[in-house]
């Protein structure tokens, strides 16, 4: 392998840049320079370029090879490189898939890592003017910058920002497939959503955030109509996850949140926009404990033609609607709950195939235990029997034989 210049190091395959890890401080500094300068320049080829920001990725995990000022410097060439790369969405769609989304966040969370945080958040004024600005790259580049804080320091208005970004850019990026931007607007939303601490999340302004993306689910337009577009079920899988670590607070919202979700749960949406809503739903209800209690028939009522749905291309959001149901049983309570025990328990004896048979008498197990009366009401006559006769198969499939007994 040449190690003459950093010049060489570049040319040698992914492999052989391997070893650069191992190289000392005084020549990364001197190879980032140059694996910079060639990774921010557009009349290089792609594949060059592609190859460039992997050596960085692999740099920038050595501590003590860059400082404060000097990350900031590339962090911002990122920034403005993606924000004047071609007016066309063609050009742009190039550009992102050449270099995946994620190896560019990975880069720039890397960098904002070593930036103090007062100076990261004198660029968020910055962000937001260009969030807002008609140029579509300035925008989405802007969410990607944000993208990157969001996912290395996690502060109120980074967030709100994002937030706020998230509806603007989706607005500009147009509908769905037809979009060039969808997939790299997708992977960005993506990589944040993973990012955040659910920690943080519990402030004051996450009811904010919460309320900004409902809104733009609701009204975002065609956007967010068309099936197998990923980010809006990152959107509900998000807002499902942050309900319950805010635990009581959520209480407030809980009308229009509960009305969001219902939209989902009822609306003419895929299975898969149906599935995560239901999942979001059983989260709201043990968020808000008992005072779900005066909305779990309008719930109930919304979940009842999935858990009465038969057919084998929606089991799965059939199980999802089973779920959610055990979880408001256990929120307000077996009261609340008693004039929709029978059709929970209909669901469950409906004819379907042995495993998810299985699946749903685990549920009703559980039931039982929150509400011993349901004994009598589940455990008794043909029922039980025919019910026994389909999870049986499933039953014995999964028993463990040890020492000759069966062990289940």
């Amino acid at each position: 392998m040449n190690l003459h210049t950093p010049a060489d190091m570049l040319e040698e395959n992914a492999s052989e840049r391997a070893f650069i890890a191992g190289l000392r401080i005084p020549f990364l500094r001197e190879l980032l320079d140059e694996t910079v300068k060639k990774a921010l320049d557009p009349t290089l080829d792609l594949n060059v370029r592609s190859n460039c920001i992997e050596t960085l990725q692999i740099i920038l995990k050595r501590k003590g090879v860059i400082g404060a000022p000097h990350a900031l410097a590339i962090l911002l060439g990122f920034y403005d490189l993606i924000k004047q790369t071609g007016e066309e969405a063609e050009t742009l769609l190039k550009l992102y898939l050449a270099h995946p989304i994620k190896e560019i966040l990975d880069i720039m969370c890397c960098l904002a890592n070593i930036i103090p945080q007062n100076v990261l958040e004198r660029i968020i004024p910055v962000v937001e003017v260009d969030i807002s600005s008609s140029h579509m790259p300035a925008s989405f580049s802007a969410l990607l910058l944000l993208a990157s804080l969001g996912g290395s320091r996690e502060k109120s208005r980074t967030m709100l920002t994002f937030a706020r970004g998230i509806w603007l850019v989706a607005e500009k990026v147009g509908s769905g497939a037809l979009s060039p931007l969808s997939y790299a607007f997708s992977q960005v939303l993506q990589h944040w959503l993973n990012c955040v601490h659910l920690s943080f999340i519990v402030k004051a302004r996450s009811r904010a955030i919460i309320k900004l993306l409902l809104r733009w689910l609701q009204d975002g337009s065609d956007f967010i109509l068309l099936p197998g577009t990923p980010w809006d079920t990152y959107i509900l899988s998000f807002i499902g996850s942050i309900l319950f670590s805010m635990k009581k607070r959520i209480i407030p919202l809980l009308p229009h949140l509960l009305q969001a979700l219902l939209t989902f749960v009822g609306g003419p949406y895929t299975l898969t926009y149906k599935g995560q809503a239901v999942v979001a739903l059983g989260v709201l209800a043990a968020a808000s404990g008992s005072a779900f209690a005066p909305y779990t028939g309008t719930s109930m009522n919304a979940l009842a033609p999935l858990l009465r749905e038969s057919s084998s291309n929606t089991s799965v959001t059939r199980g999802e609607a089973h779920r959610a149901a055990v979880k408001i049983f256990k929120a307000v309570g077996a009261t609340s709950f008693k004039p929709y025990l029978a059709a929970l328990v209909d669901a469950v004896l409906l004819p379907q195939d042995c495993y998810q048979s299985l699946a749903l008498f685990r549920s009703l197990v559980l039931l039982t235990h929150y509400s011993p009366e349901l004994l009598i009401q589940i455990f008794s006559g043909d029922a039980l029997h025919s019910l026994f006769h389909r999870v049986t198969p499933a039953v014995s499939s999964y028993m463990l034989v040890e020492d000759g007994a069966p062990i289940f």
